[in-house]
């Protein structure tokens, strides 16, 4: 675990306007004082995500998410706490201290120096690309599939020489362990005589970068006869697939303008689709869609295209990955391209408007399955029939339940001729599709909101305290951290009065950015927004602390009766008589 200094910490925060910074991610509008924003932690059509520029603090109505600078990016990004300190201080410009390690990293080995290492062999095998003759195959192979060289140096394409040891020979001249950081990092591999060896040799290599332009991984084309085609990292401490998407650093800002992406199928569609200036596109890793996807897609983008040629679309169409845009209620549709094309050079053969042309013909996800379902079954039978209708509403049933799911049951006029066929009334159906209800439960929102079970003596002091800083001093000389029940809210406690005689500042940006590494940011956020919404502070702290001080008195009562029948079994007399007289004072 690491940690900064309080004064570094508040530096940054300091140096960080919100605003700013969460524009960069989301399109904010402004609303009196405040900003808001569709919530991009939780699906919603009416705006409850606010931002106080006064504050400098973000918080959704709708979910209960809040918190700082540090928050956000944390959230956002799926940064630690330590990596949201530094990525605030670099874009602020602050030269921050290292900040002191208790226990080290597993294996003695970072994520810094797991993105050090990345970052130089994406610049080692640039030049192999670009200023060593071997490279030659690889410039060829994208000459001949009609990229451009602008575009190919914008992602940092590179190539991986045919040699076994490139990368390890190179690392082996900088560090005694520096292979040992590219074997974590996902570079070379291990064989069964102990010996290391490059994973990626004769292949054109795509850097995959993280939301900030980080190399955390990489992609690599077989240019010969020699193991699969494609060849990705293994999943390191940097790179999860099932929530890196490839070209999201370059694409963001086009979807947060235009409120679209496009999910192309591999590395050459994204650079094909940038060539042609449609720069809000994004491709996943060679794993299906998943929830992370999906989520991290509806941060950028308000309606999601999934771009397939003809024969892929069927072949997804039962595809999980389908099922995961309809749970989580992103507006997405498949874009299929014309039979023998594939988006790479459709893209490059049609240009930019015959491609965004396309979405003139796109399909909603549960419109493109009814209609599959419709083609792979015989609806004239009776069978036919009731297996297209069991798979209509098994689509039905990924959605949660809501509005969303009454239209599509009330409006759909496959679903409704189905039913019509096979004398289904609505409510027959309805008992249909809850029997056919084959996901388990939402998964819960990241993070801990003051919805959790507080005590709410102990919630109304935090209120309090959050919301009037100059009552803290009377609240510290009739309670302690020690006295509540509840962990988080101790905490938060603890940092209010450590904040209060250290350095004075009892702003809820500061405490919340001080709790953040804990997952305390939101609660923070929430305690003090909800001290706000009342009044009568004074009346507030002195009926709280009133019930939490007679609390404590019980607890200690009831502890000194257990060590009074324990010294009468005893027979200690004089420790009897004494316990006896506290006990009785207590009363």
């Amino acid at each position: 675990m690491t940690r900064f200094s309080p004064e570094t910490i508040t530096a940054v925060e300091q140096a960080t306007d919100i605003v700013s910074l969460i524009s960069e991610y989301i399109p904010l509008k402004r609303s009196g004082k405040d900003f808001k924003a569709l919530c991009p932690f939780h699906n919603e059509k009416t705006p409850s995500f606010h931002v106080s520029p006064s504050k400098q603090i973000f918080k959704c109505f709708g979910c209960g998410e809040g918190g700082n600078c540090f928050g956000w990016v944390m959230s956002m990004d799926k940064l630690s706490f330590v990596e949201a300190v530094e990525m605030l201080a670099e874009r602020a410009g602050i030269k921050i201290e290292k900040p002191a390690a208790r226990g080290g990293a597993s294996g003695g080995i970072d994520n810094e120096r797991l993105l050090r290492a990345c970052e130089w062999a994406a610049a080692e095998y640039e030049k192999y690309l670009w200023d060593d003759p071997c490279g030659a195959a690889a410039r060829e192979y994208l000459a001949g599939r009609g990229l451009d060289e602008s575009v190919a140096r914008r992602f940092r394409l590179g190539f991986a020489p045919a040699s076994r040891d490139t990368l390890v020979r190179g690392a082996g001249r900088r560090s005694k362990d520096a292979a040992d950081v590219l074997e974590r990092a996902g570079l070379v591999s291990r064989g069964s005589g102990g010996d290391l060896y490059d994973r990626f040799r004769a292949r054109l290599i795509f850097p995959i970068c993280d939301a900030r332009g980080r190399v955390i991984a990489f992609g690599g084309r077989a240019l010969g006869d020699d193991g699969p085609k494609y060849l990705n990292s293994p999943e390191t401490p940097l790179f999860n697939k099932g929530i890196s998407l490839y070209g999201v650093h370059l694409a963001k800002q086009a979807a947060l303008q235009s409120r679209e992406i496009f999910v192309m199928e591999g590395y050459t569609d994204v650079l094909a689709a940038f060539q042609k200036g449609v720069e809000n596109a994004v491709a996943t890793l060679g794993t299906a869609l998943s929830a992370g996807h999906a989520r991290l897609l509806r941060r950028y983008a308000e309606k999601v295209y999934l771009v397939y040629d003809a024969d892929f679309a069927g072949e997804k169409a039962s595809d999980r990955g389908l099922d995961i845009f309809l749970e989580e209620e992103v507006d997405a549709h498949i874009l299929s391209l014309p039979e023998g094309f594939d988006p790479c050079d459709y893209l490059l053969k049609s240009g930019t408007e015959g491609f965004l042309r396309l979405r003139e013909n796109a399909q909603e996800i549960f419109e493109f399955k009814v209609a599959l379902a419709s083609r792979r079954h015989d609806l004239a039978t009776v069978a036919g029939a009731s297996r297209a209708l069991d798979e209509i509403l098994s689509a039905v049933a990924r959605v949660p339940p809501g509005a969303r799911q009454d239209l599509y049951m009330a409006r759909n006029e496959v679903l409704r001729a189905l039913a019509e066929r096979l004398g289904a009334s609505e409510r027959s159906l309805r008992d249909r599709l809850r029997k056919l209800k084959s996901r388990g439960p939402s998964e819960p929102h990241e993070g801990r909101s003051v919805a959790a079970e507080h005590p709410p003596e102990e919630k109304w002091l935090l209120e309090t305290l959050l919301a009037r800083p100059d009552l803290v001093e009377k609240a510290a000389a009739a309670i302690g951290p020690e006295d509540l029940t509840s962990r988080d809210l101790a905490a938060v406690l603890e940092e209010v009065y450590r904040c209060a005689v250290g350095t004075g500042d009892v702003r809820t940006s500061s405490i919340a950015g001080a709790l953040a590494e804990a997952g305390l940011g939101s609660l923070v956020v929430s305690l003090a927004e909800s001290g706000a919404e009342v009044g009568g502070h004074e009346r507030r702290l002195a009926d709280c602390t009133a019930r939490i001080r007679k609390r404590r008195q019980r607890r200690e009562l009831s502890e000194l009766r257990e060590r009074l029948l324990e010294q009468s079994r005893q027979g200690d007399r004089e420790a009897e008589n004494e316990l006896l007289r506290q006990f009785q004072k207590g009363l």
